[in-house]
Order: C-alpha cells, then sequence, then structure tokens
C-alpha cells in the first residue's frame, strides 16, 4: 500500500508541475487583461485543481495554502478588485513556495509554514493597499491551523475532487426542500428571482409540490401551499447554495443535503422518500413484499401522495444520468492523460526499429526467392509495419507548447529585472514534435529568449529616440516544414551590424584582418565560445558563454540554427528540427560497395546529370540544372573513394533552408526506412555523419548529416576563394 501512495505522491507531482505552469502563465495574462472574468476563472479552476488533489495525496500543507490562495482570489472576483503587477509578484512567489513545498525545486527557506504565512500575510497587505479595501477574517493568519469553516470547506473540496476528472467531476449533487412559511406570499417574497439564482448554479430539475391546507374554513387565498423540491448539481461550494436564501432563513424552511454517493447506481426509489420524510422503512418493507412498482403501490394504498413520488423519480432519473455524464467524463479524461514512463516507450520505440530492421530483411527474402505467396506476405509484413511504426513515433510526440509557457514568467521577471517593457507573444504551441527533442531543445530556447531581451530589446529610452513603441516585442512561433520544425524568435530591438561583429572578432583573434566575411557569416560569429557584444558582465549575460552551446545543441539534434538581422529592426533566430530522432524515412544510395542514407525530408530531387555539365567557377564545384547554377559536392571525392564514379552523374539534390546543393553519388537505391542507431568511440567525431542504420541484408549505411556536410563544403570553398 505504502509502495501505490508513493507512485500517487510521485503521479501528483508531475501533475503539479504542469497546472503550476499553467497557473504562471494564466497569471502573467490576468496581469495584462486585470478586467477580464474568464482568466480570473482559470485562475481559480488551476487552484481549485492543485488543492484538491494535494490533499488526497497527503500533501496537507500544500493544500492548506493553496485554499488560502483560492479564498483571497475568491474575494478578488466577487469583490471586483483590482490585479496589480506587485500583487502578481506575490502569487508567483507563492507557486515557487509551492515547488519547494512538492520538491520540484530547491528549497530557499528553512521553515515552508513561516514562509507561508508570511506570504499570505503580504498578499492580504497588498489586496488591501490595491484596493482600499480592508479584507476581513484575516486578522489572525495562521497557516498551521485552519479554522473549522475552512476544514469543513477543504472537505467537501476534497468529496468533489475525489473523481478528479474533466469538467464534471468537480461537480456534486444536492437535494433541496425549500418550503416557504405560510405567509410567504403576503410577505412579497420573490420566488421566480430564487429559482431562476438556483438554476444558475449549474443542471437542476425543480418540481413544485402543493400541500393541502388543514383547515378550509380557515382558508385564506393569499396564504403560501406551494413548495419546491430541487435537485442541483454544481461546481459550488454549499455555502453558495445557502446564500442564495440568505434573505429569506426566517421566512422558509430550507433543507440542502448533498446527495451524492459512490455507487454507480443511485439510491432506490423507497429510500429517496424515507430520506425526504415522506415515507417511514417500516412502510417501505411493506410494499416491498408486493410485485407492484413501488411508486404506484405505494400510491394506492394512499401511503404518499402522487406528486411526492412523481418528484422522487425526477430526483433518481436526474442523478443517474448526472453520475453516467460523469462516469464518461472521468473515462475520456483517463483516455486523453494516461502517463507513461518514458524508459517503457522509448523500449517500445526500440522494439519497432528492431521490427523494422526484421521487416527489411524479410522484403529482401522475398524479392530473391522471386516467391509471390512470400512477397503478398512481405508486403503485409511492411504496410503494418509502417503503420506500427507511424503509431509508436506520435505517441512520443508531444506539444512544444508545454514549454512555451515556462517562457512568459522568464520574460516577464527579465524584464522587470532590466526596467524594460517587453510583449512575449507565442504562435504554434500545439505544434509536435518528439519529447526527447522538446526536452532538449528548452535549455537553448531559454538563453535565445534571454538575448533577445537582454541584448536584442533596446532601453525605454532608447527606443523612443528612435522613434519606436517604448514596448519592445519577442516572438516565438513554431511551425512544420517539411519532415521539420521550424521555431522562431523574433524581436523588433537593435538588431546587429555586421562589420561590428567582424572587428569585435579581429580583436578577440577569432578571424584575421585579411578575412572577407559575408553578413550571414559575420552573424555566425555570436556562435563563437567566449564571443560577446555586451558592454559589461552582469548576472543575466555578457560572459560569452551559451550561443557556442546552443549550437552544438541544435546541431546534436540533428537540426541547424540560422540568424538574420538588420540594424534599428531587429533580429530572427531560426531554428529547423526533425520530427523525431529515432526512426526517420531515407533515400538509400551507394558509392562504390558503401552504403549510405540522405534523410528524405531534406530531398528536393533526384536527377542524373553527364560529366560534361559539371563547371567550375572561382573554386566552386557547380552543375547546371535547368539553366541553373548550383553547389555540389562528389561523395566519392569527399570521402576518399578510389576510382571513378560512373559518366552518368546521379545527382540528390537537398534542400537546407532557401539553398540547395547537389549531392552526386554511385547510384540511387530508393526509399528506405531508416533505425537511427548513435555512433560511438572515433565513429562519433566523424565529421557529417549524424549515425547509422542497419540494412535488410545485415550491412550498415552511415546517415548523411547534410547540414553539416553543406557548411563544411561552404567554408572550405570560400577560403579557398579568398586564398
Amino acid at each position: 500500500m505504502s509502495d501505490e501512495f508513493d507512485e500517487l505522491k510521485e503521479a501528483y507531482k508531475v501533475e503539479a508541475a504542469e497546472l503550476l505552469a499553467d497557473f504562471e502563465s494564466v497569471l502573467i495574462d490576468l496581469e495584462d487583461n486585470p478586467n477580464s472574468s474568464d482568466v480570473l476563472e482559470q485562475v481559480l479552476r488551476l487552484m481549485h485543481s492543485l488543492k484538491g488533489s494535494a490533499d488526497m495525496v497527503g500533501f496537507s500543507e500544500v493544500a492548506g495554502f493553496t485554499h488560502e490562495l483560492e479564498t483571497f482570489f475568491e474575494q478578488i472576483r466577487d469583490d471586483n478588485l483590482d490585479i496589480s503587477p506587485n500583487l502578481v509578484n506575490l502569487i508567483l512567489k507563492a507557486l515557487d513556495l509551492i515547488k519547494m513545498m512538492l520538491g520540484l525545486r530547491e528549497s530557499e527557506y528553512e521553515d515552508h509554514q513561516a514562509a507561508v504565512k508570511q506570504i499570505l500575510i503580504d498578499v492580504k497587505t497588498q489586496i488591501e493597499t490595491d484596493s482600499g479595501k480592508k479584507i476581513e477574517g484575516y486578522d489572525n493568519l495562521n497557516a498551521e491551523s485552519p479554522s473549522a469553516d475552512e476544514q469543513e470547506v477543504a472537505a467537501t473540496s476534497e468529496n468533489q475532487d475525489k473523481s478528479n476528472g474533466n469538467g464534471s467531476s468537480d461537480d456534486v449533487s444536492y437535494r433541496i426542500i425549500f418550503k416557504p412559511h405560510i405567509t410567504a406570499f403576503k410577505e412579497n417574497v420573490q420566488f421566480l428571482d430564487l429559482l431562476e439564482d438556483i438554476k444558475r448554479l449549474g443542471d437542476c430539475v425543480i418540481t413544485a409540490m402543493i400541500k393541502a391546507p388543514e383547515d378550509l374554513e380557515a382558508f385564506d387565498p393569499e396564504d403560501c401551499f406551494v413548495y419546491w423540491d430541487i435537485v442541483l448539481t454544481t461546481s459550488r461550494q454549499i455555502n453558495d447554495i445557502k446564500d442564495i436564501f440568505i434573505f429569506i432563513e426566517d421566512k422558509s424552511d430550507i433543507q440542502i443535503q448533498p446527495i451524492d454517493d459512490l455507487d454507480d447506481n443511485y439510491k432506490k426509489l423507497g429510500d429517496i422518500l424515507v430520506e425526504k420524510g415522506d415515507l417511514k422503512e417500516e412502510q417501505v418493507e411493506e410494499l416491498l413484499s408486493d410485485h407492484k412498482k413501488f411508486g404506484e403501490k405505494a400510491v394506492e394504498k394512499g401511503l404518499v401522495e402522487k406528486e411526492k413520488v412523481e418528484s422522487a423519480l425526477k430526483e433518481q432519473n436526474f442523478v443517474r444520468e448526472k453520475k453516467k455524464e460523469k462516469t464518461k467524463s472521468d473515462v475520456q479524461a483517463v483516455i486523453q492523460t494516461i502517463r507513461v514512463e518514458s524508459h517503457k516507450l522509448d523500449h517500445m520505440v526500440d522494439l519497432v526499429g528492431e521490427l523494422v530492421t526484421v521487416q527489411s530483411s524479410l522484403t529482401q527474402l522475398a524479392a530473391r526467392q522471386k516467391n509471390m505467396e512470400l512477397q503478398q506476405v512481405a508486403e503485409q509484413v511492411e504496410r503494418l509495419t509502417t503503420e506500427l511504426r507511424e503509431n509508436a513515433m506520435s505517441i512520443r510526440m508531444v506539444q512544444i507548447g508545454t514549454i512555451f509557457t515556462n517562457f512568459k514568467r522568464l520574460v516577464r521577471d527579465l524584464s522587470n529585472q532590466l526596467d524594460k517593457k517587453v510583449n512575449f507573444q507565442t504562435f504554434g504551441g500545439e505544434t509536435e514534435l518528439d519529447k526527447t527533442i522538446v526536452e532538449q531543445i528548452k535549455d537553448p530556447l531559454i538563453h535565445i529568449i534571454r538575448n533577445s531581451v537582454d541584448h536584442g530589446i533596446e532601453s525605454r529610452q532608447r527606443r523612443i529616440e528612435n522613434s519606436k513603441d517604448e514596448e519592445g516585442t519577442v516572438h516565438l512561433k513554431a511551425f512544420h516544414s517539411g519532415g521539420y520544425v521550424n521555431i522562431e524568435i523574433i524581436d523588433d530591438g537593435g538588431g546587429m551590424n555586421p562589420e561590428k561583429l567582424r572587428q569585435k572578432a579581429i580583436e578577440k583573434g577569432l578571424i584575421s584582418e585579411q578575412d572577407k566575411l559575408t553578413d550571414k557569416q559575420c552573424f555566425e560569429l555570436i556562435f563563437h565560445s567566449g564571443f560577446s557584444t555586451a558592454g559589461q558582465v552582469t548576472n543575466v549575460s555578457g560572459r560569452g558563454v551559451g550561443m557556442d552551446v546552443v549550437r552544438k545543441t541544435v546541431q546534436s539534434l540533428g537540426g541547424n540554427i540560422e540568424i538574420t538581422s538588420e540594424e534599428h529592426v531587429g533580429t530572427t533566430f531560426l531554428i529547423r528540427l526533425p520530427l523525431t530522432l529515432a526512426i526517420i524515412d531515407g533515400l538509400l544510395v551507394s558509392i562504390g560497395k558503401e552504403k549510405f542514407i540522405v534523410p528524405l525530408s531534406v530531398v528536393h530531387e533526384c536527377v542524373e546529370i553527364p560529366r560534361e555539365k559539371i563547371v567550375k567557377g572561382l573554386g566552386r564545384k557547380l552543375t547546371e540544372l535547368r539553366g541553373e547554377q548550383i553547389p555540389y559536392v562528389n561523395l566519392r571525392d569527399e570521402f576518399v573513394f578510389d576510382g571513378e564514379g560512373p559518366s552518368i552523374q546521379q545527382v540528390v539534390v537537398v534542400k537546407i533552408g532557401e539553398n540547395r546543393v547537389g549531392l552526386v553519388v554511385d547510384n540511387i537505391i530508393g526509399k528506405h526506412q531508416t533505425v537511427i542507431k548513435t555512433l560511438s568511440g572515433i565513429s562519433k567525431e566523424a565529421d557529417c555523419i549524424s549515425g547509422a542504420t542497419i540494412l535488410g541484408d545485415g550491412g550498415v549505411a552511415l546517415i548523411l548529416d547534410v547540414q553539416k556536410l553543406s557548411s563544411s563544403i561552404e567554408k572550405r570553398e570560400l577560403t579557398q576563394v579568398a586564398v
């Protein structure tokens, strides 16, 4: 049991980390839109989810702390109070403390309870300062011992959250019996308005009941003989229901009772009538001895009015339907949010990779045997393997927006620290990538965004002097492009001057005075270790550490990074990443007896070109393609193969960004499902090779890193031109 409970706690920590990240993002949205009731409701929903599950798995301190914060926000909502930046700072500080209490980050406090109490006092004081109103009931804040009322509310919340699903799983059903006193009509009680208020709390069934006057001779037509049976399903707390009746408590008899239970089937009709006081238990037992329907028997024998039976039936049917909806919602929520440990997914993908290799062997065997039945089986296995591969890859895919939410707080805190106004916007958070890539690209994105805010966006005064809005803008955008995902970080800051970068590189001895660089090459100087344009070292940047690691990380993921910039206009970082690192579609080619894989996602076209069309200009190798000259690299020469290739050149034209490069090979074999195997030892240092794959015949094919290959050729040829 202990192990199961520990697993629940760990599962909650994962869920809490996601909730807290969403919380930070929504809170910053609330700061930007302080009058948005929708955003405020999002904040309250996130708090409620965080609190409910915490208490269930033993994090009672977190539940208590979150409950207090939730109460503050309810008061902000109900009193329409302002949300100030200082209050947002305090709530963000509270969220950090919750992370520490859950062990999600290193603690900065010796005593969490004291820290909780101090933050609650600070939040209360800030709300009072912002609103000019005194908040009652918090004069003796004590984070260690919640009041009896708070314990009741917490217990209600725990009850509501036990099913912890989607939407309706936080709902509770209540039976409300509302009996106005006989003089209610004379006292002008507005029943219709009151019933409308109840309807607004959730889904309900309202049944009007009539109680006959006891003395017809004393009958007064202005007397009230009507009362209501109400069944309400709502996410609101019981006190919210009581508040509706607060002004007529002395003019009516009101019963409010939770009627949810844990059984799939709701109470039997007799049980409901007993609970409501319409029948006695011995009468129910007597009626059960007959085979007629219970309600019919009760009415026939005059034990209960027909209207009361109909009201009980309505309650029974209503609650049963709500339970069906809740069950369906919970099942859908489980289906949508099943968590699987990463190593299990990795193992499954490894097995799929092995299956792909075996399937390739089967296909080759069928082709050699020239057995029609075997070929048909091989084709079926290939189809199923491809479908399984795509399904396994889709399971590993996650939305990149899961890390976007962390960056909002980063930009907010950094802009406040640097006294800059920055509008941070994200687009394409629904774009999917392999989970491994998403995890590893987070830190490079953080570094680039920090640079955009620190180096890119100018000070308020400088922007005003340059006729810009004093608020700078940083955009983070993700979108699919072929077999890749593009991530752009765009700022409208001061931009970069290529010549200044070149001079800085000369000062640091990275290049010589004679080196002639294009603007693109000047921008890429910032990727050199130790290179920095900052005038002074701060705790944000200026040490020249980081951008070189950014590029190495991106390249290790099989991607590339490009920079475009215009002085006084802004800078754009473009990162291109493959969708997955496990299995890709490749183009199998050969040089002599050796085979290579070109990632199919970068292949633009394949052509045959006679040798006489190969030309050289300014030290570069060029080939003519439909009247246009494109650079090419002969892989036979590049990898130092003996002998000459065939007279007709097979050229695989690949597209890197906006540039096209031709790869000359001996033979193009065809499309191949490629299971990527990482290299180790000496092979790991081989330039222009990103990995290897096992072929169906047991041989090995090296996977070409087309980006590195293109870059190395470009640098080599530019050096030759300069010489």
